[in-house]
């Protein structure tokens, strides 16, 4: 069976990552993780690749032992339908700290609350609460 799964490329941050999208989401697990050993050395505990799992969307990140000049671009990013608007704020504000408000938290003709944002890792994410 074929499957897409996003994959993000960090740059040494990934374990933060991780952890900050744990703390932010209920339904968030880590399927599997591996670390670098001390080979590369700049690498020693960073995450050689990880499979997680938020809201049911598995997702698999890596830090890249390979340096490059490009990062995230919010031209894609996750959006993520709440079933309550106080788990959305709660989360909106946990994982916009730091980041880059491109739409902060408000009511639009196309949802009851919407927010469009990069994380503090360039990740760009869009939260969205429709009753229906």
């Amino acid at each position: 069976m074929q499957k897409t799964t996003p994959f993000l490329m960090f740059k040494g941050r990934a374990k933060e990552a991780i952890k900050r999208y744990q703390d932010c989401f209920a339904d968030c697990r880590v399927k599997q993780i591996d670390y670098f050993g001390n080979k590369p050395k700049a690498m020693a505990g960073c995450v050689k690749y990880a499979e997680l799992s938020i809201n049911g969307q598995d997702l698999i990140i890596i830090d890249s032992p390979v340096e490059h000049a490009f990062g995230f671009t919010p031209a894609i990013s996750f959006m993520v339908d709440f079933d309550n608007p106080n788990k959305l704020k709660k989360a909106y504000h946990q994982l916009s700290q730091d980041g880059e408000i491109m739409m902060p938290l408000n009511h639009h003709d196309f949802a009851e609350q919407y927010a469009w944002f990069n994380d503090s890792y360039g990740v760009s994410w869009q939260f969205r609460y429709n009753p229906k």
